[in-house]
This record gives structure tokens, sequence and C-alpha cells, in this order.
């Protein structure tokens, strides 16, 4: 398919072909740097030979013909379905909406770039948040609302404005979030309040006893207690004696209490006095 549609010319010595109107005719508008021109006669496409501009006319049958062709985006391998026909471009004699001449591209090779692409969601586009990405534009919505780190977002629980990249950081660490309780207590607070719950409130938090130093869970240390070989009982003699922790009663019993029966030391011979 032709890719330089524009206005059909021909001259007296046979060369036919189809550029565009400010190329071909500089009064029409600025000329063409990339055309090799000069002095009223620039080179055929085809063979590079010397055209005069007095000497090339208008050729409105081959225009036609151009005109006539069907078109595709350049996304349509891509998927892009959108098609049309040349002429519906054109906004002008001889010229066509959109086009310009690549630098690398011979003279006659002319690239469409028309309202299509405008809108086409296969042609690749900057991010508008200056963030360095560059996606299709059916993928932009998607990238700008959830993924460009330049994008601003709102935080749902303290209000605060960041941007997607600072976002990211705040997230999970926000002091209104509500949370629940580490210990799994099923309390659920402000992430600010929970360190004060963890060390105070918690049922579920861990506490040394007070009497043998070991660690429990909060709302199981007073059991131990009633099992725990340092917690402070009364002698059961009542002797007096401050105190003693659980696990010593049996030693004192025997060593230290004034009022501990005592055998006769002549048990052996038959002694039962105590």
């Amino acid at each position: 398919q032709c890719q330089c549609p524009g206005m059909g010319w021909w001259d007296p010595m046979g060369h036919r072909g189809c550029v565009p109107g400010d190329t071909l005719f500089p009064a029409l508008s600025d000329p063409d740097p990339s055309v090799s021109c000069s002095e009223g006669v620039f080179k055929c496409p085809e063979d590079q030979l010397p055209l005069d501009y007095a000497k090339i006319y208008p050729d409105p049958e081959l225009e036609a013909q151009v005109l006539s062709l069907a078109i595709r985006c350049i996304h349509s391998e891509e998927g892009c379905r959108w098609s049309g026909l040349i002429k519906h471009l054109q906004v002008g004699p001889g010229r066509t909406e959109g086009l310009r001449v690549l630098p690398h591209d011979p003279p006659h090779q002319l690239c469409v770039f028309q309202a299509h692409l405008g809108t086409c969601g296969f042609n690749v586009i900057p991010c508008p948040n200056r963030c360095s990405a560059k996606l299709s534009r059916r993928d932009l919505p998607e990238h700008v609302q959830h993924n460009c780190p330049k994008r601003r977002v709102k935080c749902e629980f303290c209000a605060s404005d960041f941007t997607g990249e600072a976002f990211e950081g705040h997230q999970g660490t926000c002091p209104q979030e509500s949370v629940y309780c580490e210990n799994k207590c099923g309390a659920r607070m402000m992430r600010r309040l929970l360190s004060q719950h963890a060390l105070a409130e918690c049922p579920k938090r861990t506490q040394p006893c007070t009497y043998c130093a070991k660690e429990f869970v909060f709302d199981t240390i007073q059991n131990h207690q009633y099992q725990c070989p340092r917690y402070p009982v009364p002698c059961p003699n009542q002797c007096g004696t401050p105190s003693i922790p659980r696990e010593d009663v049996p030693t004192h019993l025997k060593e230290s209490c004034n009022t501990a029966m005592l055998l006769c030391p002549f048990k052996e011979a038959g002694c039962k006095h105590r």
C-alpha cells in the first residue's frame, strides 16, 4: 500500500507518481528540507533523475486512485481494528492531515499520524504524571490509578495526601489505621494505641511471675501462683516465721521450725516421747 498519499503528478518524460503537494509544489507551503531540490529542480523519488517544477503537472486520475486506498492503524498487528480511506484524512487540496517526513525515510515515504492515534488504545504514550513510564493508552487508566509512583493518594485512615511512591511506605504504618492486637486477644484499635494495649491491657500479653521469674500469658499467671515453687506461704505449724517459698517448706519444718515435733533420740530403743 502507498505510504505517501498526496497529489498525483506526471511529466512529459513519462514520470508519474504521488508526492504530497506541499513537497512537490512549495508554493503551497514551506519547502520540505528533506527533498533534494534547487532552483526549481528536484529528484524523482524512484529513479533520482532531476525533474523541473515547471514541467510537472497534476494527475487527478492517479490522485483519485491513491486517495481510494485503504489504510490501517500502525498498531493493527497489535490488535487495533481501525481502518479507513486515505481520502477521508484529507483536509485540503493535495494535503493530508498529520503527514510528516521522517528524517531517515526516503523523500517520498511519509508516515501518517492522523487523529486516530490521539484515541487509539494501542498507541504508546507517556504517563501524564511524568513518571517516565510509557505504555499503551488502554493500559493508562490502570497505571494512573494504581501503579504510577507519582499519582496522588489519600490515606483512608488519616486523610493525609501522598504520592504513590510515598504511600507504599505509609501503608502498614499509619497510626490511625484500625488493627487487631498482635497477641490475638480479639481486641481492635488504632495502631497508635497498640503498644500501650500490649504493655498493660492485653490479656494475652506475656508477663513474668513475680516470684519465680518464668514468663506466662497474663490470663494464666493467677493459676500458676497456686503451684509456683517460689510463691510465699505461711508455716503450716504457725511458728511465726515470715512467708516461706513453697519449695522450702519441707526444709524449714525439718531444720528451722521451733514448733515442729521431734522424736526422742532413743526412739530406736523403744522410746516414744515426742
